[in-house]
């Protein structure tokens, strides 16, 4: 399996060393960047890819390449579709801030659940709620103004709010905030997808 640079690069320890594989969608253009650059300034340093997550970090049973090849046949099953981000918020009791997921919900839903099987099976902590995530792992006495930045700088912004999830990436982590993609699977496309 070729591996490229996947989402970013970091030299420490790895806290995703029990669960370093996962599946996302990345976002591309305009809102992407904007996406990374909101990203980089609410937590300094982080070079993340702008992503949705479908099927979030994870072991896997069996070895890589059979997980890929499960992977690559399920996932080219899938139509592709559009989805649209609402507003900015943070899970309660939690410094998790992200922006809602308003189109396009239910087709992630439907993603993971499909791909949550065979040798991806696993028992998430949390039940999965499509987002886009923005900052985490910062101590919570600054979410409140890490919360008014990242709604300042959504407000602000006058670039697409929408993306089509249409090629599924297999990542898997090397090392703190460091994901390498291993395989990209392109889904069916949909007879249309919303002008964006």
């Amino acid at each position: 399996m070729e591996s490229n640079d996947g989402p970013s690069s970091g030299q420490c320890s790895n806290p995703h060393a029990d669960r370093p594989y996962g599946a996302v969608a990345y976002i591309d253009g305009q809102l992407g960047e904007f996406l990374l650059s909101l990203r980089g300034e609410a937590v300094c340093g982080c070079e993340l890819a702008s992503h949705v997550s479908i099927l979030p970090p994870r072991s896997i049973t069996g070895d890589e390449d059979a997980a890929a090849r499960w992977l690559r046949e399920h996932a080219a099953r899938l139509n592709a579709f559009e989805v649209r981000l609402g507003e900015v918020t943070h899970f309660k009791n939690s410094t998790v801030i992200y922006i809602s997921v308003t189109q396009g919900n239910q087709e992630l839903i439907d993603a993971h659940a499909a791909l949550d099987q065979g040798p991806f099976r696993f028992d998430e902590k949390f039940k999965y709620s499509p987002h886009i995530t923005l900052a985490q792992d910062f101590p919570a006495e600054q979410l409140d103004e890490k919360l008014a930045l990242c709604r300042a700088r959504w407000a602000g912004y006058d670039g697409p709010r929408s993306f089509g999830v249409e090629t599924l990436v297999f990542v898997k982590s090397v090392a703190k905030e460091c994901w390498v993609d291993l395989e990209s699977t392109h889904l069916e496309m949909a007879s249309t997808l919303d002008q964006r």
